[in-house]
């Protein structure tokens, strides 16, 4: 790939002293500052890495801005990290070591499967399960009755996906997740604990990458969704009725309760949660093990649990390291103002 080509995936701005020699230089990959060849291409997102500069071997750099360290052609983007990113999907994709419907897998006569798509040996299709074209469904996957996967959409081994759940169009379900699961729906009563049937679904939109071992269940009557361009980490949990905005970041053991909405652009931290019912607007990051229990419209940051906001909660900090000094000064005054009430009590023996 040619850097002009990478320069117009990216639209980056190039900083060279031989431009056009440098457009027609080919780049065969991406690495880190240390560890790029003369072939590569590498990139500078934080500055502790700065003193790797003239060291480097990379053909090119990806910065904010440019460096007299750097000795090559560089690529000028405000945000170099998303641009690494970029040009790495480029040179890697998924290599899946089998082609076609395999003779060990069971595809019921009435499910649709696309010639151009990929099941694994021991994967199990439901009948009304439609498969299209270039979807790849991996061993021990189960798909249940009417389960859709959209075109180029992966599931990887041990994924199970439940009655009527939706898959888009260039999705990852990574391995052992469960979609379509009961939701958590239970009425205690003073005859026990009754189920609510849960008889909604699960809707993934395009470009959604659902990490390991999560769970997202269906909804109790309509649809749990997560939109485009969302991505869970491993260990995530989406309750029923849950709508996840575009383009959420969801981190390790976060957990969204039932009935929460979420806006676009959301990140929760390892370890945050959102209470029931919670409404959370566009741009709010949750800390890790922050605790969200009342709904906010306020983009931002926001820490500790309950959560408050960043700033507040810094102060809170701030203000509690100087607790043990501030308590052993209110016990000094106590002392004192006791010392000085004894002191005005006139004595006893003068009357």
């Amino acid at each position: 790939m040619q850097l002009k080509e990478i320069i117009t995936l990216i639209s980056a701005k190039l900083h060279s002293s031989d431009r056009e020699k440098d457009l027609a230089k080919s780049i065969s990959g991406v690495a880190s500052l240390d560890k790029a060849t003369e072939t590569e291409i590498t990139f500078l997102t934080n500055p502790s890495w700065r003193s790797y500069l003239d060291k480097s071997k990379a053909l090119a750099l990806i910065t904010a801005q440019p460096m007299v360290e750097f000795n090559g052609p560089q690529l000028i983007h405000a945000n170099p990290y998303w641009a690494m990113a970029k040009i790495s999907s480029h040179f890697f994709s998924y290599t899946h070591h089998h082609k076609g419907h395999s003779d060990l897998a069971f595809i019921h006569p009435e499910a649709e499967v696309s010639p151009e798509a990929t099941v694994f040996p021991f994967a199990y299709v439901s009948p009304g399960c439609v498969i299209s074209a270039g979807a790849v469904i991996y061993p021990q996957v189960y798909l249940g009755h009417k389960v859709r996967i959209g075109c180029n959409s992966v599931v990887f081994p041990g994924a199970c996906l439940m009655d009527g759940t939706e898959v888009g169009e260039q999705c990852i379900i990574h391995a052992n997740s469960v979609l379509g699961a009961d939701g958590f729906g239970f009425a205690p009563g003073t005859d026990g604990i009754a189920k609510i049937p849960q008889v909604g679904s699960v809707t993934i939109e395009n470009d959604v990458e659902v990490g390991a071992l999560c769970s997202i269940d269906r909804a109790t009557f309509d649809t749990t969704r997560i939109k485009q361009g969302s991505k869970l980490d491993s260990h995530v949990h989406v309750a029923h009725n849950v709508t996840v905005g575009e383009n959420n970041m969801l981190c390790a053991q976060s957990g969204i309760a039932g009935s929460s909405t979420l806006g676009k652009g959301v990140i929760l931290a390892g370890q945050a949660g959102v209470a029931p019912g919670i409404v959370l607007g566009d741009n709010v990051v949750l800390g890790a093990r922050c605790g969200m229990i009342e709904s906010t419209d306020e983009p931002g940051q926001y820490l500790g649990m309950p959560a408050i906001t960043a700033k507040t909660w810094f102060r809170q900090v701030a203000a509690t390291k100087k607790l043990p000094d501030a308590l052993k000064r209110l016990d000094n005054l106590e002392k004192k103002i006791n010392q000085l009430l004894a002191a005005s009590k006139p004595d006893a023996t003068d009357s």
